[in-house]
């Protein structure tokens, strides 16, 4: 479902980047565990990193300079929303 404007409040939530301390401790179910999980940059999503930065995606943040990079990675992810950050 396509995120709403303004988006909902949310109880609890993660929020997934690139940086490669991620990938010290496998956090993918304490991840996972919350209720939105928002994804920067598409970061986290080959599933060989799953273990450490889970599975599931609510949203994806997207800086404008991956914004185009993002949506062609994440075309067949149509059920979650992409929110773009300028």
């Amino acid at each position: 479902h396509p995120m709403s404007w303004p988006p909902p409040r949310f109880h609890d939530c993660a929020v997934v980047g690139g940086s490669p301390s991620l990938l010290r401790r496998p956090l993918g179910i304490e991840i996972d565990a919350h209720e939105t999980v928002l994804r920067v940059n598409g970061h986290g999503l080959e599933p060989r990193f799953a273990p450490y930065v889970g599975r599931r995606t609510t949203a994806h943040l997207m800086v404008h300079t991956s914004f185009t990079e993002g949506i062609a990675r994440n075309r067949s992810r149509a059920e979650t929303g992409i929110i773009w950050m300028a």
